[in-house]
């Protein structure tokens, strides 16, 4: 999820979002500039099928101690919709020289050096070696629903591997295999660098691997690649030369009706390591895009009607429970927001559907994106 938002009429109803809760679950003051201190109130803008106090409370338990501001500035959602819980991951995007990118910077810098914390902090940097390898841009993502409280483990990282045809790049599939373990704070092992090479090499022609990230907190370690513009026959075939146990699921086992409304190029995740490639799978859908909506902040410019058939489908075939359907149409939207004497304009949208299947479960999983904006000269709180 990346990009600004698109031009919008201010034409929402006017909302506080100031936090009402000055102190964190230890009773200490909780700092003002602190992403603790905004979430609250944005908290009350989500519908709460979807993210409620209890959920907000454990996003936070990770995330609570980002800087505020520019953590609501730009930060995406993870819903599992065939799931009562409402409760959500996160992912935050980093660009090298921002505020938040700082702030792990100094987290990094006061790490033990072989952690993943430290070495997001020289990635961050570009002291870590691999600057030829991929884009600046990283995406960190937090597990929440997933994960115990408290735990605190480390976020996953994801990069975008640079193009092979530009210049002063090394992107081969080994340095990118190398890259990720040194991010997830281990040592590159040779059944995992060829594993990934040869996700690499199997690619379609009309294909490219456009992210690969680690998740340093899971077990079995394993490094993620995510492969976009190629056509769903086409992924059966690179699935069946990667050696998937069911290469054909990804035409048999999504439902007709989901795959006629979206883009008929879904991007494919799959999951790699040192013992091969895992038989799960994950496929992003969205609806077809026209010129509007082309290049990066798409999940802000696609309109909440078009997303509206693809709920209907996931209800109804059962991948979406009803709240979190009805929660999910409530979703995008805009609104004017205040805190203290600022003003922002507050986007939501849905960026894409993720089908997971693994094994014999089919999973559906909602990412959605939020963005706070200020107004130009809004120093004014809101009349009534």
């Amino acid at each position: 999820m990346s990009g600004g938002p698109a031009p919008a009429d201010d034409d929402g109803d006017a909302v506080r979002v100031d936090g009402d809760d000055r102190h964190g679950m230890s009773g200490g003051p909780v700092p003002a500039d602190s992403f603790r201190a905004f979430l609250p109130g944005l908290g009350r803008l989500m519908p709460p099928s979807l993210l409620g106090a209890a959920g907000c409370e454990r996003l936070l338990d990770r995330t609570g101690d980002l800087p505020g501001l520019a953590t609501a500035a730009h930060f995406g959602l993870e819903f599992r919709l065939d799931e009562a819980a409402a409760v959500a991951d996160i992912a935050v995007p980093l660009e090298p020289g921002r505020e938040l990118a700082d702030h792990f910077v100094r987290v990094g810098e006061a790490a033990a050096p072989r952690s993943p914390a430290a070495a997001l902090a020289r990635r961050l940097r570009g002291t870590d070696g691999f600057g030829s390898v991929f884009e600046d841009y990283a995406i960190l993502e937090y597990d929440v629903a997933s994960a115990k409280p408290g735990t605190g483990a480390p976020p996953g990282v994801f990069l975008k591997p640079r193009s092979a045809s530009g210049p002063d790049t090394d992107a081969s599939p080994g340095r990118v295999a190398d890259a990720l373990a040194a991010l997830a704070g281990r040592e590159p092992h040779r059944d995992e660098r060829q594993s990934v090479e040869r996700a690499f090499a199997a690619l379609p022609d009309e294909a490219r691997m456009v992210q690969a990230g680690v998740l340093p907190a899971r077990t079995p370690g394993a490094i993620r690649l995510v492969v976009r513009d190629a056509h769903a026959a086409a992924i059966a075939d690179y699935l069946t030369r990667m050696g998937h146990p069911d290469p054909a699921a990804v035409q048999t086992r999504i439902p007709s009706a989901l795959r006629a409304l979206c883009d008929p190029r879904p991007w494919l995740g799959l999951d790699v390591s040192a013992r091969g490639m895992s038989p799960r799978i994950g496929l992003e859908f969205w609806p077809p895009e026209d010129g509007q909506d082309r290049g990066p902040g798409r999940w802000v410019r696609i309109a909440a009607l078009r997303w509206w058939p693809v709920i209907d489908v996931l209800e109804q075939t059962g991948l979406c429970l009803p709240r979190k359907a009805s929660g999910l149409r409530r979703w995008p939207g805009k609104e004017t927001v205040f805190r203290g004497r600022r003003a922002f304009l507050l986007y939501r949208g849905i960026n894409h559907i993720k089908i997971v299947i693994d094994g014999a479960a089919v999973h559906a999983k909602a990412y959605v994106g939020m963005t706070c904006v200020p107004v130009s000269g809004g120093s004014g709180a809101p009349r009534g």
